[in-house]
């Protein structure tokens, strides 16, 4: 048996909701690189102005290298983490207003909404589901000097970047689910003069930038429609990572053939089926009729072709004797393509002894 599935680009959908992050202008960046400064330095208050979306990765990169020159990886391999964004509102969402707990807890996210003003600044993170979840940044709760104050705070985190939070968990007075961020202080560190305290007294940072973003987060805008559009219909298909970035039913399109094939897999070893990995190279494209694509082996001075069909290898496995195979493999035709459409697409075939079509059923 043979079922092919080619990747499908599904009609235009609402985008992710992020109105919040384009009404939000980035009013909280610099206009022009810091100088490096000794780590554990003060910084002062950025200066409030909005660049261009042309100057955006200029100064993003500006602050990457700096960060680098201060000696803080804007791009460290791993983090503290003790839990996820997901697990925190299932675990607390209960919290009424103003109520607030012990526990501490280190998640991180990307950074899709920013506010960042005053001695009191406001963050939501976002993990690859999707699922949010407030920080709240207080002056009083961060070391006055440093990399984890909230002067570096305020000059360093930009919408789209990946950012980490350590700090109880507890409820706004709105009744928004939050970290509030607080610093593990090392031994002998006194949180009464938090204020007072650097880099060298914090052995977990309140926060910290996880991967640096250089380029801004896309748009929204609204259609003639009136819904709420991020990316055209070709930029969806060209940046299929911004088309995962702003649409949930994206990502949930990814969640859901990985549970499809899956499942796929499951039925046929519960059958007694062995899952075969056949040639894609191969020197003589059969198995179907199309248009191969065609390149060339240096080693044996030979031209080879893309397979256009798993079928030829799995029947030769059946002939050596594997009465049951089965392959999910990737097929390359070099012909016409479209939207749903592609010249590389995922093909299913099955092959059993002494059966038929009709017999799968049992």
């Amino acid at each position: 048996m043979e079922t092919g599935s080619r990747p499908d680009v599904s009609p235009a959908e609402p985008a992710v909701t992020l109105a919040r992050v384009s009404e939000a202008p980035e009013n909280q960046q610099t206009s022009a690189p810091q100088a490096a400064a000794e780590p554990g330095a003060s910084r002062p208050e950025p200066r409030q102005t909005a660049p261009s979306s042309g100057d955006q990765f200029r100064i993003r990169s500006d602050k990457r290298e700096r960060l680098r020159q201060e000696g803080w990886d804007p791009y460290p391999v791993s983090v503290p983490l003790t839990t996820t964004i997901a697990a925190v509102r299932e675990r607390y969402g209960h919290l009424q207003a103003g109520e607030e707990t012990e526990d501490v807890v280190g998640v991180a996210g990307r950074v899709v909404f920013l506010r960042n003003t005053g001695r009191l600044c406001f963050v939501t993170l976002q993990d690859g589901a999707g699922a949010t979840l407030q920080a709240m940044l207080s002056a009083k709760s961060l070391p006055g000097a440093g990399h984890s104050s909230l002067a570096a705070f305020k000059t360093d985190v930009d919408l789209g970047d990946h950012l980490f939070v350590h700090g109880h968990v507890g409820a706004s007075r709105r009744g928004e689910l939050s970290v509030f961020a607080e610093p593990g202080l090392r031994e002998g560190a006194d949180a009464a003069d938090l204020a007072e305290l650097g880099d060298d007294s914090v052995a977990t940072p309140a926060w910290r930038i996880a991967s640096k973003a250089l380029r801004p987060l896309p748009k929204t805008w609204t259609n003639e429609a009136g819904e709420a559009v991020t990316l055209s219909e070709e930029q969806r298909v060209r940046r299929r990572e911004l088309d995962l970035l702003t649409r949930p039913a994206a990502r949930d399109m990814v969640r859901t053939r990985a549970a499809v094939v899956r499942s796929l897999r499951e039925n046929f070893y519960g059958r007694d089926y062995v899952e075969l990995e056949t040639p894609v190279l191969q020197a003589i494209h059969g198995g179907a009729a199309a248009r191969p694509f065609i390149t060339h082996m240096n080693a044996l001075d030979m031209d080879l072709y893309l397979r256009i069909a798993t079928e030829i290898y799995l029947k030769r496995a059946v002939v050596g004797g594997v009465d049951r195979v089965f392959e999910i493999g990737r097929i390359f035709r070099n012909e016409g393509m479209d939207s749903s459409h592609s010249p590389e697409f995922a093909a299913l075939e099955a092959y059993e002894a002494y059966s038929d079509y009709h017999a799968w059923p049992s």
